[in-house]
């Protein structure tokens, strides 16, 4: 596990650079998997963006060459596939009209990761921070 003892608690470090653009691209389709835009998920992406210093990560050129195949496809560790399962619930969280097509394509994407179900934090803010420890 990536992580560093600080005094006497253990923190994980931030994701390596290289995963944050595919899990960007993921959280954007997960943010139109209702064919609608909300605010709110633009500003949670955007949040995340920023704390990882990627503000933008719109004109990244390895943004700019992802589909969602090569996105999951570069997720290759369990850490990267969790972090990403970790943002798309924040997005989805933050839509307060969760609508069915969200949910589809949450499960989408953790199948084709193949990855295990995940836990996170009932309460908004604490789940931000959750998956904010992934960016920073």
């Amino acid at each position: 596990m990536n992580t560093e003892t600080v005094g006497t608690t253990t923190q994980e470090k931030p994701l390596q650079k290289k995963y944050l653009p595919a899990i960007l691209f993921l959280a954007e389709k997960m943010a139109e998997a209702d064919k609608r835009l909300d605010k709110k998920e633009r500003i949670l992406i955007r949040q995340l963006a920023d704390a990882a210093n990627m503000s933008n990560f719109h004109h990244d050129k390895d943004f700019l060459k992802l589909n969602e195949d090569k996105a999951c496809q570069k997720l290759d560790n369990e850490r990267a596939r969790k972090a990403a399962l970790v943002v798309l619930s924040l997005v989805l969280k933050a839509d307060g009209l969760r609508r069915p097509e969200e949910f589809k394509y949450f499960r989408h994407v953790r199948n084709k990761l193949q990855a295990d179900p995940i836990s996170v934090p009932t309460e908004l803010t604490a789940h931000k921070e959750e998956a904010l420890k992934y960016f920073c």
